[in-house]
């Protein structure tokens, strides 16, 4: 975001220092810097990926991957604003995918065991990013305990596993993953 403006792909409040400005939601874009609305796809090709900045942005199929990583850190730890937007920016960076293209679903801590007589906590943390249709299979194929370790090594945190990775695709996987208002 800009002082004058939300950035493209944003909208809101940026006289706060860009800090009111949100990614426009699947289905919409906007390819313009202030504080404007995201406008909506056209009806032909209803979706987008969140943040998007063009009308060449929507596309008639989106994919929503979901998978979940062991990190290790207490739930606590991972909630603050700092170790979330870590996770994100480098789960983002690790799949190659905005950032606005990834979110976290949930966190459950879990104890992992005791190591000189300390509890080790860990959380697992489900994670979403939406992309277009035909690249899920190829950022599908980046989630992996190395690549992500390797983007998240520089804000100290790690992941021990990944799992429960899943694709859904089309239209019905919009109402299937609770994303409403898309024709």
């Amino acid at each position: 975001a800009s002082s004058c403006g939300c950035a493209h792909g944003f909208w809101g409040d940026a006289s706060a220092g860009g800090r009111s400005c949100t990614a426009c939601p699947t289905g919409t874009y906007k390819d313009s810097v202030g504080a404007a609305e995201c406008s909506s796809c056209p009806g032909g090709i209803p979706q987008s990926v969140p943040g998007s900045t063009a009308l060449g942005d929507c596309v008639s199929s989106l994919s929503f991957i979901t998978f979940s990583a062991t990190v290790q850190m207490s739930q606590a730890e991972f909630k603050s604003e700092a170790a979330t937007f870590a996770y994100i920016s480098g789960v983002a960076k690790a799949l190659e995918v905005a950032e606005a293209s990834v979110s976290v679903v949930s966190v459950v801590e879990k104890s992992t065991g005791r190591r000189r007589k300390l509890l080790l906590t860990s959380v697992v943390v489900e994670t979403r990013v939406v992309v277009v249709a035909d690249q899920a299979a190829i950022v599908a194929a980046r989630i992996t305990t190395d690549n992500l370790n390797s983007a998240l090594s520089s804000a100290g945190i790690s992941v021990d596993a990944v799992f429960g990775i899943s694709t859904v695709t089309g239209t019905a996987a919009l109402s299937a993953w609770g994303i409403v208002g898309i024709a």
